[in-house]
């Protein structure tokens, strides 16, 4: 009965190991001795929500923009609160907004922004060992309008890898992206 244990809060693996003092007479005593591990198991479960944005304004055409992205782990319950990591595109058309340049990682993250100005792809990723929690702004992107308005209304961003920091949770399944348009 395993309904009054309550362990503190922390990344376990579950074992069992099964008759290997040979308490149980059986046909065969030689395959008694067995263990086995299971992934890794994070108690309490996470509990949450996590949502980036991507923060667009109405800019008119022949004029400058700064989109920004943050994400927001304010729903997430401690100690999967902090941001550790992350890996993220943002499409954009390059045919309506012109790509000028970046803010570089913010909020005290380590990592590569790498841009592909034929594609319309910017590739970002950053790392913090500490995590940061809260609204947490990762990245300034600096384009010339050369579309109409709502130019900037076809970004996209994706996350293909977002972890706590500490606990190492994978927060992808939690993850809700707006995209500014």
């Amino acid at each position: 009965d395993l309904d009054n244990i309550n362990p503190p809060a922390g990344v376990y693996y579950l074992g069992n190991y099964w008759d290997d003092t040979f308490l149980v007479t059986e046909s065969d005593e030689n395959d008694n001795t067995g263990y086995f591990s299971s992934p890794q198991i994070t108690w309490p479960p996470p509990v949450g929500f996590v949502v980036a944005n991507v923060l667009c304004s109405d800019a008119s055409q022949g004029s400058s923009t700064t989109i920004g992205i943050e994400v927001d782990m304010s729903g997430m319950n401690p100690p999967d609160d902090l941001l550790g990591s992350f890996t993220a595109t943002l499409t954009y058309d390059p045919t309506l907004i012109d790509y000028t340049g970046n803010s570089g990682l913010q909020s005290g993250f380590t990592g590569v922004v790498n841009v592909d100005e034929v594609t319309g792809l910017i590739t970002f990723n950053g790392a913090n060992p500490t995590g940061i929690g809260g609204v947490i702004p990762l990245l300034d992107i600096d384009f010339d309008v050369i579309g109409p308005v709502d130019s900037t209304s076809n970004l996209d961003l994706e996350f293909s890898a977002m972890s706590t920091a500490l606990t190492f949770i994978d927060l992808l399944p939690y993850l809700t992206v707006n995209d500014c348009g």
